[in-house]
């Protein structure tokens, strides 16, 4: 015996919809997320640094990065005005100070050889070779720490720290 209705069956597919919505976040997610290379730096904060940890850094080679000064161009644009000064244990170096654009790459490659050269008579005199103290501002170009760390790498310093500014 058949018992017949009159009501449609229904499929409550709402728990189905759902789970797909969350499965399509997650692929979205996952599909979007990309390898970043480089190194990220972020300095800390200035006045952070102990007294204990001054003491350390007698015999160890510290170079500070200053921040550029920028300018903006009638269009909008950015250029460097002045580029900041570079200090090995607190001897200043002058990058670049000319507004020619050639002398400016020439200037600052020669501020950079003779950061090279004073560091390279720094490990002779005794300084520490196992580390690099890098101090900077939060403006700095990550492009010049690099630099830095470049030098450091050919002068066959082991490692680099990046450490506060001292206020």
């Amino acid at each position: 015996m058949k018992i017949k209705t009159d009501m449609e069956a229904d499929v409550n597919i709402t728990a189905l919809i759902d789970c797909l919505m969350q499965c399509i976040i997650f692929f979205m997610v996952i599909m979007s997320a990309q390898y970043v290379y480089g190194v990220a730096i972020k300095f800390p904060p200035p006045g952070a640094a102990k007294a204990k940890s001054e003491q350390k850094q007698e015999k160890n080679i510290v170079v500070y990065v200053q921040s550029d000064v920028l300018d903006r161009a009638a269009d909008g644009s950015h250029y460097v005005r002045q580029d900041g000064v570079v200090k090995l244990n607190g001897e200043e170096i002058a990058l670049a100070v000319s507004g020619n654009r050639t002398n400016w790459e020439n200037e600052r490659k020669r501020g950079f050889d003779e950061l090279k050269f004073k560091m390279d008579q720094r490990l002779k005199e005794g300084y520490k070779n196992d580390i690099l103290l890098i101090q900077g501002d939060m403006k700095t170009y990550h492009g010049k720490i690099m630099h830095v760390i470049d030098i450091a790498k050919d002068l066959k310093i082991d490692g680099f720290s990046l450490v506060p500014p001292q206020s």
